[in-house]
């Protein structure tokens, strides 16, 4: 019977999507059979005992998500191998070692573990297509490296740094995200708007609700997935003029 890959993933804008798909297809040329669940707030695991567990997250504010890490908090004990891997513009420094303490802790055999480089996706106000697509690349070759060496048991866990608990702590600081959600106001513009719901659906922290227009709540985590793949562009940040980023097509983004 052939060894099966359990995937959790997340993607905002679609960098983590891609690299998921480009590391499964690799995994299955190698023989192995690959199922994938998304990361959410539901908390909802599927992998089973035997199972090699790969999680995929993009890095935020030097670490990802609260709402990632609340996931790996709540995850259930066990033995499987794990593997790591994050996609990031520049840095994060607060994510490889907590997420190996939290895993680690709960019996998992944290076995390796990368970071790779994707194009950059947060408020910027201008887009380098070509740029983009050479990076995208890059980190997509690296992904199918990691797993060629993984499978040689040639990857392993880099060792965790002084700083990176500091940094994890400064993310994951409510304070720090009650900030950022002052700071970047989404808002909605109801002439473009077509009321399909797809930002609602989208939406991996239940934080908008369908009214006349969508409607944030005061949970956002900035995934951007709601302003990545809304097919009018209504959805904008107040006072800002930037050009979103896609990885991937609405219509490709999908696990099954």
């Amino acid at each position: 019977m052939a060894k099966r890959i359990f995937f959790y993933l997340f993607s905002g804008t679609g960098n983590t999507f891609l690299l998921y798909r480009s590391v499964r297809k690799a995994f299955e040329e190698a023989g192995y059979v690959c199922e994938a669940q998304w990361i959410s707030r539901k908390k909802e695991y599927g992998h089973s005992s035997g199972d090699i567990i790969g999680i995929l997250v993009p890095v935020a504010v030097q670490s990802t998500f609260p709402f990632i890490f609340d996931f790996l908090r709540a995850f259930p004990g066990g033995d499987n191998e794990l593997f790591f891997l994050d996609t990031l513009g520049a840095y994060s420094g607060g994510l490889l070692g907590p997420v190996k303490k939290i895993l680690s802790a709960k019996g998992y055999f944290t076995a390796a573990a990368q970071e790779i480089v994707m194009p950059s996706n947060f408020f910027k106000n201008g887009r380098n297509p070509e740029e983009e697509e050479k990076t995208r690349r890059k980190g997509l070759e690296e992904g199918r490296r990691f797993v060629r060496d993984f499978l040689n048991g040639e990857k392993k866990w880099p060792r965790d740094s002084f700083w990176s608990p500091v940094m994890q702590a400064f993310s994951g600081s409510s304070l720090l995200w009650k900030m950022l959600r002052k700071k970047y106001r989404f808002t909605v513009d109801p002439g473009t708007c077509i009321r399909c719901g797809r930002c609602l659906s989208l939406c991996p922290v239940e934080n908008i609700t369908m009214e006349e227009i969508p409607c944030f709540a005061g949970r956002c985590e900035f995934c951007l997935r709601c302003v990545t793949f809304c097919p009018t562009g209504a959805i904008s940040v107040k006072g800002e003029d930037f050009v979103p980023y896609r990885a991937v097509e609405y219509d490709d983004f999908s696990l099954s």
